[in-house]
């Protein structure tokens, strides 16, 4: 059975500098253990994504691709989150990384790469 409906998920980015978006609206359609849908992103950008879930009681881990993030080639990258989930609303945790990139006044560009993680809470109506 396809399930469709309405989300939103807050976030707070930890380690990897700030300025993030943290409101997440959003819309999926599941049809267990497969979710697909869209929803605005850390970036201020759509996202749309598909994931597959893993569940063991409350426990949950998401696997899948998502797109909408700058910095990424090929544009489709892949990501994970991890929690619990309680009716409707499901806490959790993601790896995230990041890139800085500086030009300095000769020219000479550098990248640094930020690890950290996000930590949320996703509500489904």
């Amino acid at each position: 059975m396809i399930t469709c409906g309405f989300l939103l998920a807050l976030s707070l980015h930890v380690g990897i500098g700030d300025g993030w978006n943290g409101v997440h609206p959003g819309a999926k359609c599941e049809s267990e253990p497969w979710t697909v849908g869209a929803y605005y992103n850390s970036e201020r950008a759509v996202s749309v994504f598909g994931s597959y879930t893993l569940e063991t009681g409350p426990w949950f881990a998401e696997f899948g691709v998502v797109t909408g993030y700058s910095g990424f080639k090929p544009p489709a990258v892949p990501f994970a989150r991890f929690g619990v989930e309680n009716d409707r609303v499901k806490y959790f945790i993601s790896p995230a990384l990041a890139s800085i990139v500086h030009t300095n006044e000769y020219g000479v560009t550098t990248v640094k790469t930020l690890h950290g993680a996000v930590f949320g809470m996703e509500v489904s109506f």
